[in-house]
């Protein structure tokens, strides 16, 4: 039987970074609207012990010397910085407690294990515990219980008050808790353990009645996973209502229209395909109106800057531009906390990208919003500002930039984006990773959707493209994209010059390539490849060193003193002139033959593609604009094959039906009896086979490449 495989990978070459597979795509989604959020908790996760994990590791650092601990990360990287200490029965911290002769830290940790320990017994689902193992379990609460309060010094007094609320939850002791965090533990120094207690006085709270106030702590906190479950039945209009009347000011209003602002209404969430656009727009009118009708006139509302913010969103998503952008001009008016007011900034950008015309007043106001974003991402290391900045150049601007015939500068944002290689990620955030990489000692690398952009223009297009960033901005967006995208010549020279080579253009594509530097030619990824192939060699005879051995990392940089794609055009040139001024005859056959060679070859099905292009991908094909190798070599072997040569007759027959066979079939593999299955009859497979096999049945030289291949024998043997 067929085996179908689909090759759908794309090679990452010369000019590709970072994604694999041309499957993986980015959205570029970031939520704008972002007032609820804690900037250090992993929200999508799901485990609450991440939620002050950051605290904790400083504090910890700190306990243990910071100095040496992140020395020793530097040079051995952690997966998790918090399991670092933690791992082995809390074994490092046990150290230094020792160390430091802290014995009231030698007996906080050894019940902190007792505590992780059943935490992950209670975790297990599949094992059931004996009723011996539950008294012992409730024996080392209750021991624990004692240590917390047994304990009357001052320096640990918030990690003892922790051990003994945590020793309460685990005994289902809530009301307990209550009581204790209001009369002992909320007295406890500001820090990372009251912070925890705290969480745990909400628990107490949402089991003892106290839902509402429950909720407010959860969402002062960030808590996402605790908010989630616990407004759960709450995220949507009459939710949002609920709680606004039992009071305005709830901070559980926060994360309620942000999760519905940013479309993950309850009621979609479950079946989004089942919920119409009526229905949304239905729920966005009802909210609008609620807002306007009601919050806004609402004495005793203190944040009203964020409910315009929420009104403004829901006029955008309902394309109502115009009042969008007065609703968000408004709420920037206002008197509010700086994580809204920085969130209102970001969203007045959202809506301007819809609500404003392509001027110098608006290339102004763009430039000073990207430098405001980049400089808050750096400066607070959260990457919700690279997000927003992100998400308004790739999934905004680019479509308005081009809609307003405005191609190369949208083109250029995404370069300079690239360059910039902001972390959108706030678990990925580097502070290194945002600087911009000025040095280009080898070869420069560009992004996949930059390149992308790249490769999609034609020769001219891209020639006029470099000559637009390198050339005097014209306004404000351009001068701030400009100075930070890559301009480098040798770059750019090869990218041109190698556009032109596919279009078949050598002359031109000489004028560019020859100014490309042999160090840059060596440092690209293509290199591996450029320097063990050979064009002159029949492809349909040879295949050269697969693709997985050339670009093998631990390799030497290949070291060719002459750049290969300047030699076939220089060759090209001379080979097509000869050939247009030869007389016909068997020599102009022979040249035919090897103009033929050198044209599948640097095709995209050649071994030798990377002189045409700087990836490869398996379902590629000849493409608009550029110049049909395989059919020009196909074109050049109908006039080898009229030879009187028997030899080049075969070779041009046999060169033709390999060509069309390996079009037909390209990115699919069959099996030995099975050549022919799935190829249509109107195939130019069949008339190549035909007279390659007339050919052969005439001649009874029986040639080794004839005789060795499997496609023609099935063919000849079933015709």
């Amino acid at each position: 039987m067929r085996r179908f495989i689909i090759l759908n990978i794309l090679f990452v070459l010369s000019c590709l970074r970072g994604m694999a597979c041309a499957g993986e795509y980015f959205t570029h989604d970031t939520n704008v609207f972002n007032i609820f959020y804690n900037d250090e908790y992993d929200n999508d996760s799901g485990d609450a012990r991440l939620l002050f994990q950051k605290q904790l590791v400083d504090y910890w650092l700190k306990y243990v010397g910071e100095g040496s601990v992140r020395a020793q990360w530097k040079r051995e990287p952690v997966y998790s910085e918090a399991a670092y200490f933690f791992e082995n029965n809390c074994k490092r911290l046990f150290a230094a407690a020792r160390r430091k002769g802290d014995v009231e830290m030698e007996t906080y940790l050894k019940e902190t294990v007792k505590y992780n320990r059943i935490c992950e017994e209670l975790s297990d689902v599949w094992e059931y515990p004996t009723k011996q193992q539950l008294t012992e379990r409730k024996r080392i609460l209750r021991n624990m219980q004692t240590v917390g309060l047994s304990y009357k010094g001052t320096r640990m007094k918030a990690q003892y008050a922790l051990l003994y609320m945590r020793a309460n939850l685990l005994l289902g002791e809530y009301a307990t808790n209550r009581t204790y965090w209001l009369q002992t533990a909320a007295d406890c120094p500001k820090g990372v353990y009251r912070d925890m207690m705290r969480s745990l006085y909400a628990n107490a709270l949402l089991h003892t009645g106290a839902f509402r106030r429950a909720c407010d702590i959860y969402v002062e906190q960030g808590d996402w996973v605790s908010v989630r479950w616990a407004l759960r039945k709450y995220r949507n209009i009459a939710g949002i209502q609920t709680i606004y009347k039992e009071d305005p000011n709830s901070p559980a209003l926060t994360y309620l229209v942000q999760y519905f602002i940013n479309g993950s209404n309850s009621c979609y969430e479950a079946d989004p395909d089942a919920a119409d656009d009526k229905a949304r727009e239905d729920d966005r009118v009802a909210l609008l109106s609620f807002i306007e009708k009601d919050v806004l006139h609402h004495p005793a509302v203190r944040n009203k800057a964020m409910w315009l913010a929420v009104s403004a969103m829901l006029y955008y998503d309902m394309d109502s531009n115009d009042e969008a952008w007065q609703a968000i001009n408004k709420a920037m008016q206002m008197q509010t906390d700086t994580r809204t007011k920085n969130s209102i900034r970001c969203i007045r950008l959202l809506i301007s990208t819809a609500a404003k015309p392509l001027d110098n007043a608006y290339y102004d106001y763009l430039s000073t919003e990207f430098a405001w974003l980049i400089k808050q991402g750096k400066e607070q290391k959260n990457a919700y500002f690279n997000g927003v900045l992100d998400r308004i150049v790739y999934n905004e601007l680019k479509t308005k930039l081009y809609d307003g015939g405005q191609k190369p500068l949208a083109v250029a944002l995404i370069g300079m984006m690239d360059e910039l290689s902001l972390p959108v990620e706030q678990y990925e955030f580097n502070e290194e990773s945002s600087d911009i990489d000025t040095e280009n000692s080898e070869y420069h690398y560009f992004g996949w959707e930059y390149t992308e952009l790249l490769d999609e223009m034609t020769a001219d297009e891209l020639r006029d493209y470099f000559r637009y960033i390198a050339g005097t901005p014209a306004n404000a967006t351009e001068r701030f994209a400009f100075s930070r995208i890559y301009k480098g010549d040798d770059m750019f020279n090869d990218l041109i010059g190698t556009k032109y080579i596919a279009r078949g253009d050598f002359a031109t594509a000489l004028t560019y390539l020859e100014r490309v530097s042999m160090k840059n030619v060596n440092a690209a990824d293509i290199s591996f490849y450029a320097d063990g192939r050979d064009y002159e060699k029949e492809r349909w005879f040879v295949r050269q060193r697969a693709p997985e051995q050339d670009s093998d990392e631990t390799a030497d940089r290949p070291n060719m003193t002459e750049n290969p794609k300047v030699n076939f055009c220089r060759e090209m040139l001379q080979l097509e002139r000869r050939f247009s001024l030869a007389r016909e005859g068997e020599g102009k056959r022979g040249m035919a033959y090897d103009l033929a060679t050198r044209y599948y070859q640097a095709s995209c099905y050649g071994d030798c593609w990377y002189l045409t292009h700087n990836t490869q991908s398996w379902g590629d094909s000849a493409r608009v604009n550029e110049k049909d190798f395989a059919a020009t070599a196909i074109a050049y072997l109908n006039i080898s094959k009229k030879s009187k040569d028997k030899d080049l007759q075969a070779k041009s027959l046999f060169a033709i039906a390999y060509i069309c066979y390996q079009i037909e079939v390209w990115g699919c593999t069959y099996e030995h009896g099975e050549w022919f299955s799935d190829i249509p009859p109107y195939s130019p497979v069949y008339p190549a086979y035909r007279e390659l096999a007339a050919c052969v049945r005439r001649d009874k030289t029986q040639r080794d490449y004839i005789t060795h291949c499997d496609i023609l024998q099935e063919f000849m043997n079933s015709n």
